[in-house]
């Protein structure tokens, strides 16, 4: 089996941040968070290797997410590093501070004397900085904060949906929550009003629904009958006898609860402990990975890390 391992000192501790492809097929990327617990003092890093698990280098900082050009944003110490598709790192200087974000649809949220707009490629500010607050644009809008209210503006800084609002969640569904009055409803995307602001609570973590109504009707829904979350890929985390597993959507047991510890599926896998031990896990209870490890982080469907004896493992499952 194919395996990258990095070793650590005793006192360093490991997070992972998330997982990214810097050339299709070639070149892949793992952002880490290393904490030393005796100094208190954490550093980010990011190691890159290929399809076979080979490791190519390892660079300080973390490689954001979203491409522009060609190019994701390198965040560490130079707010101007960037990264291209081959891992040469690329310097490009802005007149505007970057608050380390990362190019979305050809823009990147640059601030100007404490205030906030959008800059392109070339560091040329396209949407003036009049904003307390941005997001990034997504399908062509992006959620501001203007004179202490939420709002959603187009890529030409024009108001679609005016800053009224005290809070705004993103869109989903061509449509977005929004708080009025301490209330919450929905509009669509040139603020029409689809459900009135009444509710007192929207939760939307829930990957197949999206609930709103009261707050006792929130406490009434997570605790019934020992179950703890919302379901995702179709599994919910149970507690039976102070112990773990997972329901289907009839409320059957379909993975027994034996476990000390278990976090939601995702991508096909559970991570779960047992023993102080953390194992891995697929839809089926099946065992993936023995509970051999201190720590286990699942990059996606092929690709896990495991941490043991102060040593980061990345290997293919």
């Amino acid at each position: 089996m194919n395996q990258i391992s990095i070793k650590l000192d005793k006192n360093i501790d490991m997070d992972f941040l998330n997982f990214g492809v810097l050339k299709e097929r070639e070149i892949f990327y793992i952002n880490l968070k290393l904490s030393d617990s005796q100094y208190e003092q954490f550093v980010f890093k990011t190691i890159l290797f290929n399809l076979e698990n080979k490791f190519i280098k390892e660079l300080d900082g973390s490689i954001g997410s979203s491409f522009c050009d060609g190019l994701l944003r390198l965040n560490n110490t130079d707010k101007n590093s960037f990264i291209d598709k081959n891992a040469n790192i690329v310097k490009i200087n802005f007149p505007y501070g970057l608050d380390h974000r990362n190019f979305h649809e050809g823009l990147i949220a640059v601030m100007v004397d404490k205030k906030m707009g959008f800059a392109n490629i070339s560091g040329k500010l396209i949407i003036d900085a009049k904003f307390d607050w941005v997001n990034d644009f997504s399908q062509g809008l992006a959620i501001v904060k203007f004179n202490g209210k939420f709002g959603v503006i187009d890529k030409k800084g024009n108001f679609v949906i005016q800053a009224k609002f005290e809070a705004i969640k993103n869109f989903k569904e061509n449509v977005v929550a929004v708080c009025l009055n301490d209330k919450w409803g929905f509009v669509d995307k040139k603020g029409k009003i689809i459900i009135k602001a009444k509710y007192d609570f929207i939760d939307d973590k829930d990957d197949e629904m999206v609930m709103f109504g009261s707050k006792h009707a929130l406490y009434l829904l997570l605790f019934k009958e020992n179950i703890l979350g919302c379901f995702h890929e179709g599994l919910a985390l149970a507690r039976i006898n102070k112990k773990y597993g997972f329901i289907d959507k009839n409320e059957n047991l379909v993975i027994e609860a034996k476990y000390d510890e278990v976090e939601d599926f995702d991508k096909g896998l559970a991570i779960a402990k047992l023993d102080g031990k953390s194992g891995l896990l697929d839809k089926n209870g099946r065992v993936i990975v023995d509970f051999l490890y201190e720590k286990i982080l699942v990059v996606n469907k092929d690709i896990i890390i495991l941490v043991k004896n102060n040593e980061i493992l990345i290997q293919k499952i």
